[in-house]
């Protein structure tokens, strides 16, 4: 009764007002009636609990008639729509130069939604004999996610053991195993995830990497990455098929590299600040071009306790790529001029020409990629020097039948061997080779 009679009341006081201003009039009535009764449902709900489960639906009934609140809620609900459980299983054996004979296995196991990975575990280990004794290595990890709508965080751990990494890898490569625990911690104030749009707003990724290994004796190594930005944008599906153009402001990269204290606790950190990071830029329907461009400072130290400079050096941080993709085949050329943190408080100014290149088919699959540089390492005693650089791996897979695969590898490159700044510095070739036979299976379940 008593809105019926602001209703009325309303329409008498605007007998001569025109009749836009009088349904204006009677929407705003309405709205705040509505908006008290909301207040009024809320202060009862309070004092009575069996109310609460009725609550959410009402105030969602209400946000959605508010045209900007109404997007809002929207968004949201949508982040947390369409969630799945994906499982997938590998398995296989192979044989290498270093390894004559080995089996390997992986699975991987989650529950995704679009704001996040809620929960997954992953698992791989291979059993082989090398060197006339048997030979095993593993990793394991897991993923969690706190899936608030703010403040969103992932967190995911890996625990690697006896492992090898490429020779593509930078900037100093290790042929011994190694033993690795990985955190990952993603952390995002705000998503705004639309059909066409993605928008991030204040996201920081933290990777640290505690590394140990036969090369390393006394420089078990504790890497930290850590990447933030006010915001990333991204423009859904308008960069190359299946991918998206992206606008990344004021991103801040850092790593720190730490030795451990019974090496002298030297350490090694790189700062690169970056205005404005493009990627999907069109050239042209089947070519896109990206940039990261902006300043970088190097700094090698003592042991923080001394605050010793060994490194101090600034510059520019340069990287630009273009990529094609015409099916079934897709390359991209990129160029990079950047510094990197290395061990014993040395810094690498790292200069590279890279491309990659693959072609898919239901199948076949074949990939190539490759480097040719010239690195810088900079230390204080003695000197440092300056040596090229280059490598390139080949992968191919052909479908033998269903879910059967053989592949094969070839991976070579010249890369720095300097682990300690006494070291004198120097290169070498490494050549690997692998051959084998997997199968794989997965599905999801929305």
């Amino acid at each position: 009764m008593a809105l019926t009679r602001a209703l009325v009341a309303l329409l008498i006081l605007a007998r001569t007002a025109h009749a836009d201003v009088v349904r204006d009039a009677v929407a705003d009535a309405r709205q705040l009636s509505r908006s008290l009764d909301t207040l009024l449902e809320v202060a009862y709900a309070l004092e009575d609990p069996e109310e609460l489960r009725l609550l959410p639906s009402k105030l969602y009934g209400e946000l959605i008639k508010d045209p900007v609140m109404a997007a809002i809620v929207e968004n949201v609900v949508n982040q947390y729509r369409g969630g799945y459980v994906s499982a997938s299983v590998t398995a296989g054996v192979t044989a290498d130069l270093g390894t004559p004979a080995a089996a390997n296995a992986a699975v991987d196991v989650g529950y995704q939604l679009p704001l996040c990975r809620v929960i997954g575990a992953t698992a791989s280990g291979l059993g082989g004999y090398a060197d006339h004794e048997a030979l095993g290595s593993y990793a394991i990890g897991g993923t969690a996610c706190l899936p608030l709508p703010a403040d969103t965080v992932q967190v995911s751990y890996t625990h690697r053991q006896n492992v090898r990494t490429t020779l593509l890898a930078r900037p100093v490569v290790l042929d011994e195993r190694r033993t690795d625990d990985l955190v990952d911690v993603q952390i995002r104030f705000y998503r705004w995830l639309g059909q066409h749009h993605q928008v991030d707003i204040m996201p920081f990724d933290i990777n640290v990497d505690v590394s140990r290994s036969a090369e390393t004796t006394g420089f078990g190594s504790q890497l930290a990455t850590f990447d933030m930005a006010p915001v990333a944008w991204y423009r859904r599906g308008t960069g190359l098929p299946g991918q998206d153009q992206s606008f990344r402001f004021v991103q801040v990269h850092a790593v720190v590299q730490d030795d451990d204290t019974s090496a002298g606790g030297r350490g090694s950190e790189v700062v690169a600040i970056s205005p404005l990071i493009v990627d999907g830029i069109h050239l042209g329907p089947d070519a896109t071009v990206g940039a990261n461009l902006g300043w970088i400072h190097g700094l090698g130290r003592e042991a923080r306790a001394t605050e010793v400079t060994l490194v101090d050096m600034s510059g520019a941080h340069a990287e630009l790529w273009v990529a094609t993709a015409v099916a079934p085949f897709g390359a991209e050329l990129r160029a990079t001029h950047t510094m990197l943190p290395t061990y014993d408080g040395q810094i690498v100014r790292d200069n590279r020409l890279a491309a990659r290149m693959q072609v898919a088919t239901p199948f076949y699959s074949a990939r190539a990629e490759g480097f040719l540089g010239r690195a810088e390492l900079l230390r204080k005693e003695p000197g440092g020097a300056t040596i090229g650089i280059a490598g390139g791996a080949v992968d191919v897979a052909w479908a033998v039948v269903h879910r059967v695969h053989l592949i094969g590898r070839l991976e070579t490159a010249r890369s720095l061997a300097a682990v300690r700044a006494a070291d004198p510095v120097v290169s070498q070739w490494d050549f690997r080779a692998t051959i084998g036979v997997t199968t794989h299976w997965d599905a999801r379940w929305p």
